[in-house]
């Protein structure tokens, strides 16, 4: 008995090293970067800032029943948290933020992705420990934190969730083994599922990988092939039944999101190479996959390894090749160009554990004889001078090799110093398995050497792409602590008065706001908020800019300014009364402040905006068909020049608006240069950061002199120069009744007492799952600028009631109720074994289909790409 404890306690032993070794790894890191717990620097950047820490804290408010989980006002006017969740927070670690106060979630992120790390180093040292059993402890160490160090691990870490994927995905390879050996499924089909539901986006790169494994596998190394093509089968089935209440509200929201570009346009555009420089160092950051090239020399082949090598092409291929590489990213992607790189990774590391298995340590006991120890040195050396050249490199050329922390790409000058660390890193692994194999070094040696050169690499890598990542998060927790500030109890919105933060980080604090930035932006909610001058750029929609008009008819009742202060605008809270069909629709090509003029004319009777027209134009051609307006500078630049007599409180807004589109650079971009009163207030208009209508000053009476320089041709559905007097928003809010709206989690209640004619304004964008009712009764609300509400009211006193459910929830549970009825019928009948011609016939169908599969993923996702890329 005391044996089999102290046995398991050895096996628990080497089952926990590799993660502690990754902790120990990445602390180290932490304390020289001053990353907290060492600091108070945070290793979050890029889509950690802008997207998941912020979406972490809404939902920690939703947790708390501060916000709507179903349709969450925070975001977007309003919008669905359900799908969000499921793309960028769908972790049981998520549900930490319940204990970590707001303010400090930035230090926090840390350790959570230092646990996530480690967690993944003691999955994959479950599988290893299964897969092959007679690896050395201290190679079996090496593997494990070659993994949790890896270049996915590091590069991508800023979309935590997706770290989930890469801890899940050993036990899900773990699950197939037992499935393909033992004939049990059921750990395949748990961890399958569980991998649709941390991710349903990731999940289709893992199920395209799953069937090039599998089909690979049952055709080399399986005996037993139909049992085993009917229970993934199977498996598969069931894991897509059961998640079915997650996958397909979420696919249905995804669809309505902007991401609209057609795929056969996205693979034709393009190179047909990949950016090398960030997807390779996905496997150039293991030594141990940069090393295969030649290890494949050093050891006999076996059908296993035949078939890890074949998988290992397969899967690296889209890597090199960018037609395919789209298709594995579902057509297209922005950024992180290898979301499914941990995958090929893990393939590599099993061959390379399945040669290091093949090594016969106690050959050294079995002959009597001691090796040689002469070469040892030699492999010492070449150790140290790797850890003094990564040293060396990290102290003296820091800043040219972490160009990833600050692009999110490589440069190819950064990709040759990381080739040089990888290259040397495996040539020292390769050096030392060919002494151990020759009798020159001991098993020790070669372990101590693979695991120094691993612990080397991971520390270099984990500086270069997250020490360098460190920084204060000021601005942001600057913003985090307005939250409770406004003493206002009503239900309103908040805005930037200018880009001051990222947009998700309004809602973060707490504030309900037009503000959005995910991949499941809605579409015609992006166009609305072009339309209405608020500047946008790909997915992310914002509160900037725009006219005390617009903020007025959206409820932006308070706004803050670049100093963090909080000023009232004049607007009212949500949900106005207005008379019934009177709001004017628009058109794509309209003029953005003639529209919101003609939507103030609509309401008050009278002009809300005053344009004004250039008294000269130095070399510009300016020419008008139909509502399009075309600059054309003669020469370098020209300039249209504005002089004006400005009204008591007149603000003046210059607008330049080319088309909708979800393009990170629009090709209007950086076309203007505006001076006022010989100041320049725009150096470059529009950009990525400012692209709506632009406030160009407040002034009292006086004549204003306005420059603006045009740098380029110019094609503009929107142009000009207008004129508002600040007593027109308190005459268009005495045209604008408050209803009384109150919500409670995602049901949103609103009561008023309508006139004859009246009906509803709510400008919180529909969403298919919303049910309203009035008095009781359902009604259909007219779509304003096709996104927002507008209710009809009965004549006296109204309780409108709305209440939201995700489009296709209760499909998905219905399917996922039958599934799970049918895995229970399915389990008590074949115990008793009623269902054997049903499982022969299922076994003689199941490897055809496989095979099918296996070959449509070649046809589609590798050859189609490529013959649309070139025809």
């Amino acid at each position: 008995m005391e044996k089999k404890w102290k046995l398991k306690v050895n096996q628990l032993f080497w089952h926990i090293l590799p993660a502690l070794l990754t902790a120990l790894i990445l602390g180290l890191v932490f304390f020289c970067f001053g990353l907290y717990p060492f600091g108070e620097k945070s290793a979050a950047w890029g889509d950690m800032k802008q997207q998941v820490i912020p979406l972490m804290l809404e939902w920690k408010d939703i947790l708390s029943g501060r916000a709507g989980f179903f349709y969450n006002l925070n975001n977007a006017g309003g919008m669905s948290f359900f799908g969000v969740f499921f793309f960028f927070l769908s972790s049981p670690f998520a549900f930490l933020t319940v204990f970590i106060d707001k303010s400090y979630l930035y230090e926090f992120i840390n350790l959570l992705i230092l646990l996530k790390l480690a967690l993944s180093a003691g999955t994959v040292s479950c599988f290893f420990r299964y897969a092959e059993p007679k690896l050395n402890h201290m190679l079996h160490s090496f593997l494990c934190i070659s993994y949790s160090l890896c270049g996915y691990g590091l590069l991508y870490y800023q979309n935590i969730v997706w770290l989930d994927l890469m801890l899940i995905f050993p036990l899900t390879m773990l699950g197939f083994l037992k499935l393909v050996k033992e004939k049990r499924s059921l750990l395949f089909t748990v961890f399958l599922t569980i991998t649709i539901v941390l991710n349903y986006y990731l999940s289709y790169m893992v199920f395209l990988a799953l069937i090039l494994i599998s089909a690979l596998f049952l055709r080399y190394c399986v005996e037993d092939r139909g049992r085993a093509a009917r229970q993934i089968g199977c498996a598969a089935f069931f894991s897509l039944g059961v998640s079915a209440p997650v996958w397909l509200p979420s696919l249905l929201q995804c669809f309505r999101s902007a991401r609209t570009a057609g795929v056969l346009e996205e693979l034709r555009r393009g190179g047909f190479f990949t950016e090398a420089e960030t997807t390779l160092p996905v496997l150039l950051c293991s030594a141990a996959v940069v090393s295969i090239p030649v290890i494949i020399r050093l050891f006999p082949k076996s059908h296993l390894r035949k078939t890890l090598l074949l998988l290992l092409v397969l899967l690296s291929l889209p890597l090199i090749v960018e037609p395919i590489n789209k298709l594995w990213h579902t057509g297209s992607y922005q950024a992180f160009p290898a979301r499914y790189g941990y995958i090929p990774l893990f393939i590599g590391l099993w061959y390379f554990a399945d040669c290091l298995s093949s090594l016969d340590y106690r050959q050294e006991e079995k002959e009597g004889i001691l090796r040689q120890q002469k070469r040892y040195p030699i492999v010492l050396f070449a150790a140290v001078h790797l850890l003094t050249l990564s040293l060396l490199l990290l102290f003296l050329n820091f800043d040219k090799i972490t160009s990833y922390t600050k692009t999110l790409w490589f440069d190819p000058e950064s990709l040759i110093w990381l080739l040089l660390i990888s290259i040397h890193a495996a040539s020292v692994i390769v050096l030392a398995i060919h002494f151990y194999l020759n009798h020159k070094i001991s098993s020790r040696i070669l372990a101590f050497t693979l695991v120094s050169i691993c612990i080397i690499q991971g520390g270099f890598h984990a500086s270069v792409l997250m020490g360098s990542a460190a920084n204060l998060p000021v601005r942001e927790k600057n913003l985090l602590n307005l939250e409770g500030m406004i003493p206002d109890d009503g239900m309103y919105r908040v805005k930037q008065n200018s880009k001051i933060c990222d947009v998700n980080l309004l809602g973060a604090a707490g504030f309900k706001t037009l503000d959005h930035y995910t991949s499941l932006t809605d579409e015609e909610y992006l166009k609305t908020m072009k339309l209405l001058g608020y500047s946008s750029y790909w997915m992310e929609t914002s509160s900037c800019c725009g006219t005390p008009i617009s903020d007025v008819l959206l409820s932006n009742k308070y706004s803050i300014d670049e100093n963090f202060q909080i000023s009232a605008t004049g607007a009212g809270n949500l949900a106005y009364l207005i008379p019934e069909n009177i709001l004017p629709e628009f058109s794509t090509h309209e003029n953005r402040l003639e529209f919101q003029n003609a939507v103030f004319r609509s309401l008050t009777r009278k002009e809300g905006l005053t344009p004004y027209a250039p008294v000269r134009t130095e070399k510009l051609n300016i020419s008008r068909v139909g509502e399009t307006v075309y600059l054309e500078p003669d020469g370098e630049e020209g300039c249209l020049v504005f002089e004006l007599e400005a009204r008591q409180g007149e603000t003046l807004y210059f607008d330049a608006f080319h088309e909708i589109s979800t393009k990170l650079k629009e090709k209007i971009n950086d076309t203007f240069a505006i001076e006022v009163n010989g100041v320049i207030v725009q150096e470059s208009y529009p950009t990525q950061r400012c692209n709506g209508i632009l406030e160009l000053g407040k002034f009292d009476q006086g004549l204003v002199h306005i420059t603006v320089r045009v740098k380029k041709q110019a094609e503009l559905y929107s142009f000009g120069l207008y004129g508002y007097e600040e007593k027109n928003t308190e005459l268009l809010r005495k045209q604008l009744t408050d209803a009384v709206f109150s919500v409670q989690g995602s049901r949103m209640d609103i009561r008023a007492e309508a006139e004859e004619g009246e009906s509803l304004f709510l400008s919180t964008p529909y969403s298919p799952g919303m049910k309203i009712t009035v008095n009781g009764e359902k009604t259909t609300p007219k779509l304003v600028w096709n996104c927002f509400l507008e209710i009809p009211l009965d004549k006296g006193k109204n309780h409108v009631y709305i209440t939201y459910i995700p489009q296709g929830l209760w499909t998905g549970l219905w399917i996922s109720s039958v599934t799970f009825l049918i895995a229970v019928f399915l389990v008590s009948y074949n115990r008793k074994k009623k269902l054997n011609k049903l499982q022969n016939c299922l076994e003689r169908v199941s490897p055809i289909l496989l095979n099918i599969a296996f070959y449509l993923v070649l046809a589609v996702i590798y050859i189609l790409p490529v013959l649309l890329w070139i025809f």
